[in-house]
């Protein structure tokens, strides 16, 4: 009685589907692809995100979020510091509207926003930083770097950036402020009236003060 059950057709499809569906949950599970070998499938170097990158999500739309333990740093020929959530748009040969990633430019942190491979036979990769577009060789992307944390380095550095901005523009307007007075009422032999030249001598000496500023933080981080 046993053995006719066993070879009856409802049995032998039973076991098949079976099969069938334990393979694809073992084929499923154990192909899917590491974020290096993704970047490397969407035709960008496998580079691009560090070693330390703990697990990611990658949707059908295209959005890639990818986890670290916590904010790190490494270089390729600059600094670059990622943040514990990187994201952006992958689609083949860009990641667009990227988030978590900056970069050091004479010591002013500034976002990645964009990063292009236009041409792989170029050899050359492509960051748009905002202020500029920067080529890098595709050599410096080949293999995952190691990334050590250095949160605390990212907080003072945009702190840094963000008080000589700030005096930055503070400088523009008392600059300008005489001059454009004095322009809208015309009243063009006076631009060289004391209070303007006082005006210039202090703004000078400002500049010369956040110039000597600067050489001190700059001896303090590199030395």
């Amino acid at each position: 009685m046993a053995a006719s059950v066993f070879n009856t057709p409802s049995f032998t499809l039973f076991v098949f589907l079976s099969l069938q569906l334990y393979l694809s949950f073992s084929s499923s599970s154990s192909s899917s692809p590491s974020i290096h070998d993704l970047l490397r499938s969407k035709g960008l170097p496998p580079g691009l995100l560090p070693e330390e990158v703990k697990s990611y999500t990658f949707s059908q739309n295209g959005h890639l979020e990818v986890f670290l333990d916590a904010p790190c740093m490494t270089k390729y020929e600059n600094r670059v510091l990622f943040e514990q959530v990187f994201t952006a748009n992958l689609t083949y040969g860009s990641l667009i509207g990227v988030e978590g990633l900056q970069q050091e430019e004479l010591f002013v942190w500034l976002p990645v926003k964009d990063i292009i491979v236009n041409d792989p036979s170029s050899g050359l990769i492509l960051f748009d930083i905002g202020l500029a577009h920067k080529q890098f060789s595709l050599s410096l992307f080949e293999d995952p770097p190691h990334c050590k944390p250095e949160g605390k380095l990212n907080y003072s550095q945009n702190w840094i950036t963000s008080f000589f901005l700030t005096n930055y523009m503070l400088l523009t307007e008392i600059c300008h402020y005489p001059f454009e007075t004095k322009l809208q009422t015309q009243d063009m032999h006076n631009l060289g009236s004391p209070y303007i030249q006082f005006s210039c001598l202090i703004v000078s000496m400002y500049c010369l003060a956040l110039l000597i500023l600067l050489f001190f933080l700059i001896f303090y981080h590199f030395g």
